[in-house]
């Protein structure tokens, strides 16, 4: 009796099971298994064969997509908020549904834009972050 996990690896019973995976280094797939996802394009633009796309220069250091946010004008545009235009700094930082969220309830009634000027200054950090490596 072999239990799982023990048997050998010249067991015949391995050797003559069909592989399933397909890829570098690995046999193909077995007879009626594709050996691509069907509905996923395998070319075409920002397909590069393996991985994922990602956009790099000639150093391998990612490619700026935007210019960054400037803090100081996101603190300008959070100070705006207190003279009833609220939210214009999520706009800007391109939160568009938190900026609609603070449009619509005047900042929460100020509390919000109050708790924004502490917090805006993280924000930018985060979405210039994500700029440079080209997530937004």
């Amino acid at each position: 009796m072999v239990r799982l996990g023990t048997a050998p690896l010249s067991d015949p019973r391995l050797l003559s099971s069909p592989t399933l995976v397909s890829g570098p280094g690995s046999s193909p797939a077995a007879p009626g298994y594709p050996t691509t996802t069907p509905g996923y394009p395998t070319t075409g633009p920002g397909y590069q064969g393996t991985g994922y796309p990602y956009p790099t220069s000639g150093m391998g250091y990612p490619v700026p997509t935007s210019p960054p946010r400037d803090l100081g004008l996101a603190m300008l545009l959070t100070a705006v908020g207190f003279f009833g235009v609220a939210g214009l700094q999520y706009f800007y930082i391109g939160k568009i549904g938190k900026g609609v969220a603070y449009l619509l309830t005047a900042g929460w009634v100020g509390i919000g834009t109050i708790v924004s000027l502490f917090t805006i200054g993280d924000e930018v950090a985060r979405t210039n972050d994500e700029r440079r490596r080209g997530l937004r």
